[in-house]
């Protein structure tokens, strides 16, 4: 993993302020799940629902995977950052963008929305710049590189249609393509953004982590990510237009025939790691790429709806995604990225000179494991009751909340290093000489 650790690498601070409002959006998010979801299955649209759904796409899915993204990508495509004071400046504009938009629909303020989505919409435009900058320069434009420079240029078209959405609040400009529009900005930041950019980061975390990434066939990962594409693509142009819903169900198909061959890779990828151990991202990754794998399946069933945003399985497979993928996949790595970066500021001066931790003795994997099982347990008992086969009960929302609170508890411990080397808690007797 020491690639991490390249003179191409920006200062620590920089990513480490996006993940801290990932993690803080992340725990806001999961307090006010139990008093949500029954909202949420009587009113989707409603502009409580909007303002929990962006604090957990904007707050925390966004913010980690810009800070995860300013920290690895210039590793990854092996050349320096081009703006790290804009990335470190960027950070307030991306803070006030969000506050806007969480006061804007919680307290019905629509005025200030459209200035919160611009102000977001400068920032991916900056992270979509600076990616293609860092991808025309680098001497090594890999099946990473190609992923993240599309998923980057699929943010900024999801943020138009996200800005229009906001713009339509106030004067209505998109009169009856309010719901199309919608659909459109959903598909686009959902699969073009967030999946293609977790399938690219997973490639080379995975790699890193298992010592795989001599495993990985570029050829195979881009067929992926282009079905993947396209199949956004395709879909955007189907709904928009209003064309025949068949190339929306065509645009489904190749999403999800894509995302099964990125399961197919990673599996070949894990079958022929040179790190036999289980590594604790592990049980994560694959509970995720599961999960997401079922659910573009279930997109090609919601394009023969007539109306999919009334159909409860499409509230219950964007639960999925977001609950059962995104944010596990993000939990599993977020262990062994700010395990290493942490390492990497407080231990790496000190390795050879004293006793330095190892990554794994930074967090408890029992409790990480425990947390994941409680929260894939909640996640299918609150898809089940959007599915309407459970009853509404807030105790389903208890297994997030347990599986928050062990995370947290991780997360805490890993923090402590930061500050500088601790202490053991104990330490071995001193020997005695007899005086026999």
């Amino acid at each position: 993993m020491m690639p991490m650790a390249g003179r191409n690498a920006v200062p620590l601070h920089i990513p480490a302020r996006y993940m801290v409002v990932s993690v803080i959006s992340l725990i806001a998010w999961i307090a006010l799940t139990p008093w949500m979801l029954p909202e949420v299955i009587s009113a989707p649209l409603s502009y409580p629902v909007i303002a929990w759904t962006h604090l957990l796409t904007l707050g925390c899915i966004g913010s980690m995977i810009i800070g995860a993204s300013i920290q690895l990508v210039p590793v990854a495509m092996q050349t320096p950052f081009p703006a790290e004071k804009l990335a470190e400046w960027a950070w307030f504009l991306w803070i006030a963008g969000i506050v806007l938009f969480e006061i804007g629909f919680s307290r019905e303020i629509l005025a200030i929305l459209a200035p919160g989505a611009t102000m977001l919409g400068i920032v991916l435009l900056g992270y979509a710049l600076a990616i293609t900058t860092m991808f025309r320069r680098s001497p090594q434009r890999d099946t990473v590189a190609w992923h993240l420079l599309a998923a980057s240029w699929l943010s900024v078209v999801g943020f138009v249609l996200g800005w229009l959405l906001a713009l339509t609040n106030v004067n209505g400009i998109l009169g009856g393509q309010l719901l199309p529009i919608l659909a459109a900005h959903i598909i686009v930041m959902m699969v073009g953004w967030v999946t293609l950019t977790l399938l690219g980061v997973g490639y080379k975390l995975i790699g890193m982590f298992t010592l795989a990434e001599r495993q990985l066939d570029q050829a195979r990962a881009n067929i992926s990510g282009f079905f993947v594409t396209a199949g956004v693509l395709t879909m955007l142009c189907g709904i928009v237009t209003s064309l025949d819903r068949l190339v929306a169900t065509l645009g489904a198909g190749l999403i999800a025939w894509g995302v099964l061959l990125a399961a197919l890779e990673i599996t070949r990828m894990y079958q022929k790691r040179m790190r036999r151990t289980i590594d604790v991202h592990m049980p994560f990754a694959i509970t995720a790429w599961l999960v997401l794998l079922m659910a573009s399946f279930a997109l090609i069933s919601l394009t023969f709806e007539a109306n999919p945003l009334a159909n409860r399985l499409t509230s219950a497979t964007i639960w999925l995604v977001f609950a059962g993928a995104f944010l596990v996949a993000i939990q599993g790595f977020f262990y062994k990225i700010s395990t290493f970066l942490i390492w990497l500021k407080t231990y790496a001066p000190l390795a050879g000179k004293v006793t330095v931790p190892q990554l794994d003795a930074m967090y408890d994997r029992r409790l990480a494991f425990a947390g994941l099982i409680a929260w894939t347990a909640s996640v299918l008992a609150i898809a089940a009751m959007l599915l309407d086969w459970l009853p509404l009960w807030w105790g389903w929302s208890m297994g997030l909340w347990l599986g928050g609170i062990l995370f947290v508890i991780n997360i805490s411990r890993i923090a402590q290093h930061w500050r500088g080397p601790i202490a053991p808690t104990s330490s071995p007797p001193t020997p005695r000489l007899s005086r026999t």
